[in-house]
C-alpha cells in the first residue's frame, strides 16, 4: 500500500491512497464467500465454490464491486493507524481508478482534530459575585404564589392594573391587518407586559364593552419586519375580572407544601433562590474560567466540520426550545425576517467558541488523565434506573452504548471543571 498526504490548511488532510493487486487480494476472496453464500451456486454448499468459480459466473468486477467497502475501511483504517491522525467525521472518498487486475487509487479527505497548546492555568484568577438574597426577593416570591392562587370575580368596574380582562384585538399598519395582529377572547392580566410597552396602560380605566383606539410604535429591537413602525390599535374589552389574592392561611400553607407558618415558608423560598442563584453563580464561573483558559492557550487549524457540526447541534437546542413553547423553528424565521444563513452568520462566532471550549477541556482531560470510570458511569445509571423505575422505555435507553458515551463524556467534563476550579484563583 502506498500513499501520500498533502495539507489542504484548515486542518484538512488529503490521503491519496495507491492498491496494489497484491494487497486486494485477500478482499477479493472474502468477496467470494459472500457472493458464493448469498447465490446458489450447482454443485457447491452456499460459501464453498472456489475463487475461479464466482469469479467466472458473477464477473471480476462484481468481485470488486463487493469487496470495495472492506478495502477502502480497512486501508483508510490502516493509514489512521500509522500515521497517528486523530479525524473528525466521515471522510470524503473518492475513488479514482478501480479495474480488475490493477491498481486501485482513491483519495480521502479527512478533517483532524486541532491541536491545542493550554496555557499556564494557576496563574487564572476568576472573579464570582457574592450570593445573596433580600427580604424583598422573598416577598415577591410569596406575591407570586398568591397570584397563582388568586379567585377572579367578575366586575362591571373599570379595569385596573392586576384585573383581568378578555379582548378582541386587531393590529394594523397602513390599514393592513399584521400577521398575527388579530385575537379573539384573549384573556390577559394587565401588569405581565405580554404586548408591546404602553398597550396594558391603554386599558386601565376601561370598562366592559368598550372600544379603546390608540397608536403605539413597535419597539427598536423587535422583529425586523416591525422595528419601529407606527401601528393602529383596536381593542375591545369583552370582561373584566378582578383578581383577589387569598391572605396567608393555614389552608393556603397546607396547599403550598404542609408549611406549618409563613415564617417557614419563607425560609424554603430564601433557600430556593439561594440555589438557583449559587447555580448560576456557578455556571457564569465556568463560563469566565472557560474564556480565559481559551484567551491564553492556542489552537491550530480548526476545520469547518467542527464548526458547521457546532452550529447544527446549536440549531437543534433552538428547535427544541420553541417547540417547549408551542412554536416553530420556520415561524421563528419568518418573525425574525431571517435565512438560516443569517443565523449561521449570528452564530458563527459563538460556535467558535463552544468548540474552542469542548477542545481546551479535551485536553485538560488527557494531559491530566481526568476520565470518568466504568464504575462512576455505573453508579450514574443506577441512580437514574430508581428514578424511573416504572419507565422501562427510559430504563433501556439509558442503558444504551450510546447513553453510556454521553455519561462518559458528561462525567468526564464535570471532573475536570472541578479539577479546573481547584487550580484556579477564585475571589468573591
Amino acid at each position: 500500500m502506498d500513499y501520500t498526504i498533502q495539507d489542504n490548511g484548515q486542518g484538512v488532510k488529503k490521503i491519496t491512497v495507491n492498491l496494489s493487486a497484491k494487497y486486494i487480494d485477500p478482499f477479493l476472496k472474502k468477496a467470494a464467500r459472500r457472493l458464493s453464500k448469498k447465490n446458489n451456486i450447482p454443485g457447491f454448499r452456499p460459501g464453498q465454490a472456489p475463487r475461479e468459480i464466482v469469479e467466472k459466473k458473477f464477473g471480476s468486477m462484481a468481485l470488486l464491486e463487493n469487496a470495495v467497502d472492506d478495502i477502502l475501511t480497512q486501508s483508510y483504517y490502516d493509514i489512521l493507524q500509522k500515521e497517528k491522525l486523530l479525524v473528525i467525521g466521515k471522510p470524503k472518498i473518492e475513488l479514482k481508478k478501480m479495474m480488475p487486475g490493477e491498481i486501485f487509487e482513491y483519495t480521502a479527505e479527512v478533517s483532524l482534530l486541532p491541536e491545542v497548546s493550554l496555557g499556564d492555568i494557576s496563574k487564572l484568577t476568576v472573579k464570582v459575585p457574592e450570593v445573596e438574597v433580600s427580604e424583598q426577593e422573598v416577598e415577591d416570591v410569596l406575591l407570586d404564589l398568591r397570584k397563582m392562587r388568586a379567585q377572579e370575580q367578575k366586575t362591571d368596574k373599570a379595569a385596573k392594573m392586576g384585573d383581568k380582562v378578555i379582548i378582541d384585538f386587531e393590529v394594523k399598519i397602513d390599514g393592513v391587518v399584521i400577521e398575527g395582529g388579530q385575537g379573539k377572547d384573549y384573556p390577559l392580566i394587565l401588569g405581565d407586559k405580554v404586548f408591546i410597552p404602553g398597550f396594558e396602560e391603554k386599558l386601565i380605566g376601561r370598562k366592559p364593552q368598550e372600544k379603546v383606539e390608540f397608536k403605539l410604535n413597535f419597539p427598536n429591537d423587535y422583529k425586523a419586519d416591525l422595528a419601529g413602525k407606527k401601528a393602529d390599535f383596536l381593542v375591545f374589552i369583552k370582561e373584566v375580572y378582578e383578581r383577589i389574592l387569598p391572605d396567608i392561611s393555614d389552608d393556603l400553607l397546607k396547599q403550598m407544601g404542609n408549611y406549618k407558618n409563613i415564617t417557614e415558608l419563607k425560609e424554603q423560598i430564601k433557600k430556593n433562590l439561594l440555589l438557583d442563584k449559587q447555580q448560576k453563580a456557578d455556571q457564569k464561573l465556568e463560563i469566565d474560567l472557560f474564556e480565559q483558559l481559551i484567551n491564553i492557550s492556542s489552537f491550530k487549524d480548526i476545520p469547518e466540520l467542527l464548526i458547521d457540526n457546532e452550529l447544527h447541534r446549536m440549531k437543534h437546542e433552538l428547535e427544541d426550545s420553541l417547540q417547549s413553547q408551542g412554536l416553530s423553528y420556520t415561524d421563528y424565521l419568518q418573525r425574525l425576517g431571517k435565512k438560516e444563513e443569517d443565523l449561521n452568520k449570528d452564530w458563527r462566532s459563538a460556535a467558535i467558541k463552544r468548540v474552542k471550549t469542548a477542545l481546551v477541556a479535551r485536553k485538560v482531560s488527557e494531559e491530566n488523565n481526568i476520565f470518568a470510570s466504568q464504575e462512576e458511569i455505573d453508579q450514574e445509571i443506577k441512580t437514574m434506573e430508581k428514578n424511573y423505575q416504572n419507565q422501562p422505555e427510559i430504563i433501556k435507553n439509558i442503558n444504551s452504548k450510546d447513553f453510556r458515551e454521553y455519561l462518559f463524556h458528561t462525567l468526564t467534563n464535570r471532573k475536570v471543571i472541578a479539577f479546573l476550579k481547584n487550580k484556579v484563583k477564585i475571589v468573591k
